[in-house]
């Protein structure tokens, strides 16, 4: 293993160039060596490096182990450690790789974390700017990383792959008999008490209307089942155990529904929007209520979008529209995604929908447009900007072929938006 100063700084400044991420060299006695580490992070969410470092700089004889390892905090920040043991086992310190995030954070995210540690509102852009500066490493990267911090240190290749399954088995064993003793104690307490779960054909069968769309069927499912409500998803709070089993009545809609070909994008927006609602209610009796409220929206909507039977090659243009309606959209661009020449793809899609790919774009736009001037107040300029329209006059004249009014005259009525169907 290398011992020389300047060795371990080379290491660390490759590290650090080739994937953007700060490295931490860490001495036996718990000191971080701010000569031989490369790059820092300076905000107020970690104003010391030792504060950022603090969870991962205490290390126990039963921690450490030859191969790089995860670790994470409670705000999402990712570390990759590896410790330096010689030839004998003697640990000789760690290289810390971190911190990195596994995807980016909107600003509600931050906002969410900001609350949970208690940290005051107006540093809420120092907030979004340490995290806009962190890299995004995916988990592949991660192993990648891993295996390049292995390399330089050892002179011996890892196989990355073991390394992340040894992640998984790690955290299986710590837990394992823990979760044994826990499942014996949750299933004598049922048996004394007779109060036991539901049978999976229930749940299957309701879930089954979802995905079929069956909507009549659901709304008697939910009036006359039987399904028991005593699962105990937290043992401090009986509020919090029926909005856990609400969450996971709608994540299960939310699959459900995406098997009925409701669009991804669409389904898991619904879910987050109700899971949101969900934490927000203050007793059981409106849970109850607004999961039931989810169910039924799901089935709905799948019951919608299956009487728009496309092709694959329509289909996957509608949902391209969908999640890129924000953006500049061609004919070229569309066909591009699809495959297909432009003429082919324009006549085949007119066929289907009985739209042109050029008014279904503007149907999509102003069906946004409908949904800002009634549900928020942004001015008629920036609703303008931010659906692609090149100028407000011809927004405007959009706007007024599809609805009939301006859209200035559509929010002074507050008029509920038009329907997404198509009609053939």
């Amino acid at each position: 293993m290398m011992k020389n100063n300047q060795d371990f700084y080379t290491i660390n400044k490759l590290i650090h160039d080739a994937y953007h991420v700060p490295i931490f060299l860490v001495s036996p006695d718990q000191l971080i060596q701010e000569k031989l580490s490369y790059g820092e992070v300076i905000s107020h969410v970690h104003p010391h490096t030792a504060d950022m470092l603090a969870s991962l700089i205490a290390t126990q004889d039963k921690e450490i182990q030859q191969i790089p390892v995860i670790k994470t905090t409670s705000l999402g920040e990712y570390y990759v450690v590896l410790y330096l043991v010689d030839d004998e086992e003697r640990y000789l310190g760690k290289l810390i790789a971190g911190p990195f995030l596994l995807e980016s954070y909107s600003e509600e995210v931050i906002v969410s974390l900001m609350y949970d540690v208690g940290a005051p509102r107006y540093q809420l852009e120092a907030w979004k700017h340490y995290f806009s500066k962190m890299a995004i490493l995916n988990r592949k990267t991660m192993q990648h990383l891993g295996e390049l911090m292995y390399y330089l240190v050892h002179h011996k290749r890892l196989d990355g792959e073991a390394m992340m399954k040894h992640q998984v088995s790690s955290i299986l064993e710590q837990e394992e008999d823990e979760i044994e003793k826990e499942i014996g104690q949750e299933l004598s307490q049922r048996r004394d008490h007779k109060t036991y779960h539901h049978e999976l054909a229930q749940e299957e069968s309701l879930f089954a209307s979802i995905r079929e769309g069956s909507v009549s069927r659901l709304i008697t499912q939910l009036s006359t089942s039987d399904l028991p409500n005593n699962a105990v998803l937290s043992k401090k709070s009986h509020l919090r155990s029926q909005k856990n089993l609400a969450i996971s009545a709608i994540t299960l809609a939310t699959r459900a529904a995406m098997k009925g070909d409701l669009l991804s994008e669409l389904a898991y927006t619904l879910s987050d929007i109700y899971i949101q609602r969900v934490e927000e209610l203050q007793n059981v009796k409106d849970v109850y209520k607004l999961q039931n409220e989810a169910l039924i929206e799901f089935a709905e909507r799948v019951d919608n979008s299956k009487t728009e039977q496309f092709s694959k090659e329509v289909a996957q243009c509608t949902y391209y529209i969908f999640n890129h309606l924000l953006e500049d959209l061609s004919l070229e661009r569309l066909a591009r995604h699809v495959n297909l020449t432009p003429s082919y793809l324009s006549t085949r899609f007119k066929k289907e929908t009985g739209r042109s790919i050029v008014d279904h774009i503007q149907h999509e736009r102003v069906y946004e447009a409908q949904k800002m001037l009634k549900f928020t107040s942004m001015s008629l300029s920036d609703i303008c900007a931010r659906l692609n329209f090149n100028d407000q006059s011809y927004f405007t004249r959009v706007f007024k072929k599809w609805c009939g009014v301006t859209p200035l005259q559509y929010r002074k009525k507050g008029e509920t938006p038009m329907s997404r169907q198509y009609s053939r």
